[in-house]
């Protein structure tokens, strides 16, 4: 639900797909967004050791907040560019 709000994406639209299989080991979830017209995107990875920082964010901090503090934060995600 956090993704689809952050990227303004649905799955009932077709603009969000959930793919079927398991993230990778040590992984926690792997985002991949694409532009509405194709061609190269940005894939994040959320590593489960991020978890132990987002659970206090996602329980004490309010939505702004919590962007905030995500953006800010360090070895939360890494981005990477793909084709």
């Amino acid at each position: 639900m956090g993704i689809a709000i952050a990227t303004y994406a649905s799955v009932g639209q077709r603009t969000l797909t959930i793919a079927p299989e398991k993230s990778p080991p040590g992984t926690a979830a792997v985002i991949i967004i694409r532009p509405r017209q194709g061609g190269a995107g940005f894939k994040y990875t959320i590593p489960m050791t991020a978890l132990a920082q987002l659970g206090p964010m996602n329980k004490n901090l309010d939505p702004r907040e919590r962007y905030d503090a995500v953006m800010a934060a360090e070895g939360l995600f890494q981005v990477e560019p793909v084709q």
